[in-house]
Parts: C-alpha cells; sequence; structure tokens
C-alpha cells in the first residue's frame, strides 16, 4: 500500500471523502458549491486509486488533483467546526473533530504552491465569511468592555497579528482603533440581520478581513479547544542547537567566543549561515519526497555562545539530520532531544541536553 507522510493511501481517501461530504453538508457558499463540483469533474478520487506507489501518491497530493488547495481554503471552516465539536456542544457534530485530525494527519493544509490562483478567492472569501458570521453569534456588545475575557481575548489577537503581519499598520493605519470601533459595530450590525453592511464595510479594507476573522475566532474561546484536539502534525518544526567554536587559547585566536568587534560579528554570521546550509544539505534528500521544506529560521545566542537553526520537516527527515551532523543537537516541538542513531562514539564536544 502506498504511503504519504506515512499515511497509507486508503486513509488518505478516506480524510477526502469524508471531508469533502461534510464540506457539501455545510453548504457554505456558491462559489464553493461549484468549486466543488469542479474539483470532483477531475476525478480526484480516481486518482488517488490509480498511485500505485509512494512516487505517483506524491505526485496526485503535491497538487494535480487540486486536492491541496481546496483544504487549504477551506481550512477555516473545518477548523472552527472541529474547535466547537472539541468544546462538545449540544448541537454539534461530533464528527468534525475526526474529520479535521484525519486532514491534519497528511498536511492536507499544508500548501501544494506558492501563491493563491484566482478562481480560489471567492471560495477563500465565502470561508471567511462564513467563520465570520459564526464567530459574531458567539458574541455581543458587552464583549468588548475591559475585563471581559473576550476583550482580553481581542487585545492579545491584536498585538499577535501585528507582530505576524507587520504589514497590517501599513494597510490599517491606527490599527487598535480601527479594531477597537470595528468589532462592536459588526457584533451589533450581526444582531440586527445586516450582515450585507458587514460585507460592505469590509470591501473597504480587504486586507483586514482575515485579521478580522482571526481576532474574533480568537475572541470566542475555541482556540483553547481546538489545542485539546490530539493532532498528529507530520511536519513540524525542529531545533537545531550549534555549539561556536571554542577559544583557540594554544594558537591565541579567540575563535567566534563573544568578541564584540565587528570582524567577529562577522564570522559569527557567517557560521550561522553555513550551519542553515549544512542542514538543508542533509534534508536535501527529503524534499523532492514532501517530507521537508527549504524554510529556516536562524538565531545567534550570545549568552549560550550557540546558533540555533529552526527547520520544517517531519521526524524521520528531522532524525536523518540528528543522525547525520552529530555534533548538532536537534529538539522536537517539545523540547525532546533527537538521540543520534548508534554509530560509533559521540564527539567529546556533544552533550545531550533536555
Amino acid at each position: 500500500m502506498p504511503t504519504y507522510r506515512g499515511v497509507d493511501r486508503e486513509q488518505i481517501k478516506q480524510s477526502v471523502t469524508n471531508a469533502v461530504a461534510r464540506l457539501r453538508e455545510l453548504d457554505i457558499g456558491e462559489a464553493t458549491r461549484e468549486m466543488l463540483d469542479v474539483w470532483e469533474s477531475g476525478n480526484p478520487l480516481q486518482q488517488l486509486d490509480m498511485a500505485e506507489d509512494d512516487e505517483r501518491l506524491l505526485a496526485v497530493l503535491m497538487n494535480i488533483s487540486g486536492t491541496r488547495d481546496l483544504f487549504m481554503n477551506l481550512v477555516s471552516v473545518l477548523r472552527y467546526n472541529a474547535a466547537v465539536a472539541a468544546r462538545g456542544e449540544p448541537d454539534a457534530a461530533e464528527k468534525d473533530k475526526k474529520i479535521f485530525q484525519d486532514l491534519i494527519a497528511w498536511g492536507a493544509f499544508v500548501p501544494g504552491a506558492p501563491g493563491q490562483k484566482e478562481e480560489w478567492l471567492a471560495v477563500a472569501d465565502e470561508a471567511r465569511q462564513y467563520v465570520l458570521k459564526k464567530c459574531l453569534d458567539r458574541l455581543d456588545p458587552d464583549d468588548c468592555e475591559p475585563g471581559r475575557p473576550a476583550y482580553e481575548a481581542f487585545q492579545a489577537a491584536v498585538e499577535s497579528l501585528k507582530k505576524e503581519n507587520p504589514l497590517i499598520e501599513k494597510h490599517l493605519p491606527k490599527t487598535d482603533i480601527w479594531f477597537r470601533d470595528s468589532v462592536p459595530l459588526y457584533i451589533n450590525l450581526h444582531s440586527f440581520g445586516e450582515d450585507r453592511k458587514i460585507a460592505e464595510l469590509l470591501d473597504q479594507y480587504p486586507e483586514a478581513a482575515g485579521f478580522l476573522v482571526n481576532a474574533l475566532y480568537k475572541m470566542t474561546g475555541l482556540p483553547e479547544d481546538e489545542a485539546k484536539l490530539p493532532l498528529s502534525h507530520p511536519i513540524r518544526f525542529y531545533k537545531a542547537v550549534v555549539p561556536f567554536p571554542a577559544t583557540d587559547a594554544a594558537s591565541g585566536s579567540a575563535a567566534f567566543n563573544g568578541a564584540a568587534d565587528e570582524k567577529r560579528a562577522t564570522e559569527r554570521a557567517v557560521f550561522v549561515r553555513e550551519a542553515a546550509e549544512t542542514i538543508l544539505r542533509e534534508l536535501a534528500p527529503f524534499f523532492p519526497v514532501d517530507q521537508a521544506t527549504g524554510k529556516t529560521i536562524i538565531a545567534d545566542d550570545a549568552e549560550k555562545n550557540e546558533c540555533v537553526v529552526m527547520f520544517l520537516g517531519t521526524r524521520a527527515a528531522a532524525q536523518s539530520v540528528a543522525d547525520s551532523l552529530r555534533n548538532y543537537r536537534i529538539y522536537d516541538h517539545t523540547g525532546a532531544q533527537l538521540m543520534p542513531a548508534p554509530k560509533g562514539p559521540l564527539p567529546p564536544s556533544f552533550q545531550p541536553q533536555s
């Protein structure tokens, strides 16, 4: 049975079948209905059936079938309903939790190709409108009063959104005021059935629609319920910790050990960059099989005289880095260290840490 990121073809096919049936049931809008029809007309499930090996299955899921685009543009709808089910509300559909979990397991929400295709824009807009209305149903104007849990969540969301995307300040001067004034207005408009007016207002600030929906979602407290869902992410960030070369006392040269001059700073920067490049070379065999990406985040931890390189990959890819680069310490998202496979003695400098 061919597999993709450790999930076999039949499990993937069943997760897709269940998710599409649920999206049909939710019926969030005309554009989504039409795109589901277009997607199904390409016989994506048949393409999955015809994938007789890992390579062909990879090709189908790398967006030949359009499946990635489908779920990437509707992830907010599936996430919202999964969080509601996790909260255990009487009218929630228990199946929404499993649908979301099963899609996460093989990475359905990891983009298959960069950029947003024009034909999906209307679908993404319907998804935003769906979640927007659902969140507004859960809020009232009093939630915008200081001291209320929703208000505190809202303030934290605004600050988080501004950090995640500094461009929001460019698109929306006086961002805090805009959010503060808009949210009570939208809550009131929604309570009077004026959702069309909300859409008209958001059309004036198209860049803000996604930010607003995100903030409202956090105000509902549903992210806390979502966090309770046991999710098995196939690709995660891993952290590589690399010690800078120690001082060479014999030669009298102070290699990268915290010297403050510009030359040393440049040398440290070069060392950090080379460490990241070394990790990417080790990950290279995993790129064609979609088990790692070329994305890294690097940092110089001068206090500990170490550099840190964050990279995205599957557990297998990260373990391969740990096995090959035995003087690098590799940690997963929980902080647990991936120990190198037995292969002779470890370098003297290697100090396993928790």
